[in-house]
């Protein structure tokens, strides 16, 4: 299961995380998403938050760029999955 956030994308241990899920998990067809609070557009076009933190990784990896275009791939598959979105679902309150 991946817990997709707003700023998902601005952690390079995340976005290294999701390459290793992929690996495990996509030949099983078994990678649950779920998207708080963000339209899983933004990370599959990267765009928003998204677009900032690539934007900001692109700096930081300048000599690894195949790394980056790796992440980037992988958000764009990641957005095209099947998937829960919280966006729209009130948070639990005490009850």
């Amino acid at each position: 299961m991946v817990v997709l956030s707003p700023n998902y994308a601005s952690s390079s241990w995340c976005l290294d995380e999701l390459s290793k899920i992929f690996y495990c998990m996509e030949a099983r067809n078994r990678i649950l998403r779920v998207s708080y609070d963000v339209d899983p557009s933004h990370a599959r076009k990267q765009m928003g938050t998204f677009a900032e933190a690539f934007d900001r990784h692109e700096e930081n990896f300048q000599e690894d760029s195949a790394k980056v275009r790796h992440w980037r791939a992988l958000l764009t598959k990641l957005g095209n999955l099947a998937g829960w979105a919280s966006k729209d679902r009130q948070e639990s309150g005490d009850a």
